[in-house]
């Protein structure tokens, strides 16, 4: 994506611990191994990164943190189903056609890299992927460094880059790393956690265990699950996985859901997931309610969980009899989903946008993927869907497969290569 021109020749080849070829740094940092291009991540954007990368013939590396790739699918979702389309059957032959109804394999030369060929299911198991991202990332020998946590990352001058600075950064075993050209593919990972009241009665997503929480609503009778700004496949997932096995599952958001049928855009709540809706439109005892999380809170009393109106938020002269969730729950799960985390830059290498406020989760970059605040700084998959957040797919693989190509393009086009 993005990275096309020729820099200067470099000295000294090393090799790193992935075997591909990496250069010392061209000016101080003795010890750091310097690669033109530095991707973090190694998920499904920075697989398809490093795939442009190695056919254009480019010194990079792909850091992971993990043992293998796309470890990201690993966790999640937390009931295993993922909501891309595998469709196998078109009736067509045209590969870019097919490929339109395959939301889930990336691009390559391989004809056998397509999930296509890993399952018949039209929504697969997780698994699936993960196995999948392995066996692309091995069959193209693409370069990943895996068991590398990258920290640290910071911009210092150096007047032989192109844009005055080089970035550096460390791992956790302390080796130094260097690069012209950082591309940041590590997608939303820092959980969304609203400024309420006792939040942290709720346990979240990200930790929460679809088991667990089978075996407590054999124990208990109700759970509340929370969701935000109508982005609700999280929250729904939960709620599918166990409202079978409950008295009643009631869902808190601040507006309404939207549905992706009716709005033609992916990330809104896929009709997989949205079996609540039914129980909840036949009046089966589930519930929606809009409500701002900020004017409420959540309080602990005699082992039980009230959602209760937050009186620093509210104006409260009289108690209503009538409220919504005036009965206790025993489970309250937080499920408002991620945005990016810059925990991993030094300074102020980069910044969330403040501009809208759907774009708080996201980097602010410019229309070629290039941080506003940073040169050289990139951003691929998932975390730059700020371009085109509710518009097209570029948050999603079958999006940002294309333009991670496209960035290609402009970048090379921005310098002039």
């Amino acid at each position: 994506m993005f990275l096309l021109c020729l820099l200067p020749s470099l000295t000294s080849t090393v090799l790193t611990s992935s075997g591909s070829p990496a250069t010392t740094a061209p000016t101080t940092c003795a010890d750091c191994i310097h690669h033109d291009y530095c991707v973090v991540g190694a998920g499904p954007s920075g697989l398809q990164m490093g795939y442009f990368l190695q056919t254009s013939g480019r010194n990079y590396i792909i850091f992971e943190r993990s043992k293998r790739s796309g470890s990201f699918y690993e966790l999640y979702p937390r009931h295993r189903k993922l909501i891309s389309i595998n469709k196998r059957h078109t009736g067509r032959k045209n590969p870019e056609f097919n490929l339109r109804h395959d939301w889930n394999s990336l691009l390559s030369h391989d004809e056998s890299l397509r999930v296509t060929r890993y399952t018949s299911q039209m929504f697969p198991d997780a698994q699936v992927l993960i196995d999948y991202l392995d066996d692309y990332q091995r069959k193209l020998n693409i370069s990943v460094q895996f068991n590398t946590n990258i920290e640290n990352v910071r911009t210092e001058p150096d007047a032989a880059m192109p844009d005055g600075h080089v970035f550096r950064m460390e791992d956790q075993h302390g080796h130094h790393y260097s690069c012209r050209t950082l591309i940041m593919a590590t997608g939303l990972s820092e959980p969304n956690i609203p400024p309420m009241k006792g939040i942290d009665l709720a346990r979240g997503y990200e930790a929460v265990s679809i088991y667990a929480l089978l075996w407590l609503s054999a124990q208990f009778s109700t759970i509340l699950s929370a969701w935000e700004l109508s982005r609700g496949n999280a929250a729904f997932e939960v709620a599918d996985s166990i409202y079978g096995n409950t008295i009643l599952v009631h869902m808190v958001g601040r507006s309404r859901v939207r549905l992706a049928w009716a709005t033609h855009y992916v990330g809104d709540l896929r009709a997989v997931n949205n079996n609540l809706l039914d129980t909840y439109q036949l009046k089966s005892l589930d519930g929606l309610v809009e409500s701002r999380l900020e004017d409420m809170m959540l309080e602990e009393k005699n082992g039980k969980i009230y959602f209760t109106l937050n009186p620093e938020k509210q104006s409260l002269e009289e108690k209503f009899d009538n409220f919504a969730f005036r009965e206790p729950y025993d489970v309250v799960v937080r499920a408002l989903g991620f945005k990016f985390d810059a925990s991993v830059f030094a300074n102020k290498t980069s910044a969330l946008s403040q501009e809208k406020a759907f774009s708080k989760k996201y980097p602010v970059i410019h229309h070629n993927y290039e941080s506003k605040s940073t040169k050289g700084l990139f951003y691929a998959g998932t975390c730059s869907h700020s371009l085109d957040f509710r518009k097209s797919a570029g948050g999603f693989i079958h999006g940002f497969r294309y333009t991670t190509k496209i960035g290609q393009v402009t970048r090379a086009h921005s310098r002039g290569c």
